[in-house]
């Protein structure tokens, strides 16, 4: 057996284990952060906070922003139909075996466009407000996401993975785009975004924010759980 198919063994294997041992309770909380309305809510909770500090200077970092989202689709769209590799629930060799609790997706997963774009979003967002506690706080929501794909069987351990080192590197790029053409917007502050740094106290209302948003799903579904078994 080759290294290729040793790992795409341990990924297949990887998947089967952390998809396998679900519970209705956790199966709620992961559809929840992969839902897109929760995305929805987190990042124009996100915004509300960002525009607070950057004012004007978000009429370059919401179209950046959109950019990367554009980009990564783009490009992981891209690389699923040349790779090819069918999800779990439409693989021939152990869709059979994968617990979907939603729907299987579409035919190919690799790479994972959830992983990327939450990384991407990660890591340009931290290179704007440059600050280490709330790249912990956007990693921290990233990785629940990758995992959430995982867990819910739409994704191999490896299309995360990849996805998750593609959308790294798009957030790095994007940043860089932007201070490229941050002189050519008109109406975006006087500091430049290469200069500008938000301290803790400054971003205090995110770090509540993205608590509460991280904390949420796990609470709503533990209350409704509880109700039907009391």
């Amino acid at each position: 057996m080759g290294i290729f198919e040793i790992i795409k063994d341990f990924d297949s294997q990887l998947l089967l284990y952390i998809n396998g041992n679900h519970s209705t309770l956790w199966d709620y909380v992961m559809f929840t952060y992969t839902y897109k309305l929760t995305w929805v809510v987190f990042y124009a909770i996100l915004f509300y906070h960002l525009y607070k500090f950057y004012g004007k200077k978000m009429l370059l970092i919401i179209p950046m922003i959109a950019l990367t989202i554009l980009v990564t689709d783009q490009m992981c769209n891209l690389i699923k139909y040349s790779v090819a590799r069918p999800r779990p629930g439409h693989d021939p060799v152990i869709g059979s075996l994968v617990n979907i609790f939603y729907k299987k997706g579409g035919r190919f997963g690799f790479v994972s466009a959830h992983a990327a774009n939450s990384f991407a979003l990660a890591i340009l967002i931290y290179k704007y407000v440059k600050n280490k506690t709330f790249l912990y706080y956007m990693s921290l929501w990233a990785m629940i996401v990758g995992f959430s794909r995982i867990y819910l069987g739409v994704h191999y351990p490896g299309d995360v993975l990849c996805g998750s080192i593609l959308g790294i590197g798009i957030g790095f790029l994007m940043y860089r785009l932007s201070i490229y053409l941050e002189k050519y917007v008109p109406m975006t502050g006087s500091q430049s975004l290469e200069k500008s740094r938000m301290s803790n106290h400054q971003l205090n209302g995110v770090f509540s924010s993205l608590r509460w948003m991280l904390g949420l799903p796990i609470f709503i579904v533990f209350c409704y759980v509880m109700k039907d078994l009391l």
